[in-house]
């Protein structure tokens, strides 16, 4: 009777050791497949933003940031670029986009 016993308990223990071991392998192994996909939405932003620079920069190289709204839209990519650093992806497009409408508006 205790032979039997200390065999079921045995058994036991091997089958919970076998089903840890399982559980973490699979575990680790569905880890390894898993891709940083960022959201379209930080994408956009990050799109944008660079845009927006990359704007901002040929304006002032060419000289004509005076009469353009240059210094409202420094001051805009600057907020956009701290939102989207706080990763608030919505108020760093809507900054980039009050940024291009300030250069591109006629004086």
């Amino acid at each position: 009777m205790a032979l039997e016993l200390v065999t079921i308990v045995l058994l036991l223990v091997v089958i919970a050791i076998f089903y840890w071991v399982l559980s973490n392998y699979f575990k680790t192994r569905a880890g390894r497949y898993k891709t940083n996909l960022s959201p379209p939405k930080m994408d956009e932003a990050h799109n944008s933003i660079t845009w927006l620079k990359a704007f901002i920069s040929n304006i002032y190289q060419d000289g004509i940031y005076t009469d353009n709204g240059y210094e409202k839209a420094t001051q805009l990519l600057a907020e956009a670029e701290k939102a989207y650093g706080e990763r608030n992806y919505t108020l760093a497009i809507d900054l980039v986009n009050k940024g291009k409408e300030a250069l591109l508006k006629k004086n």
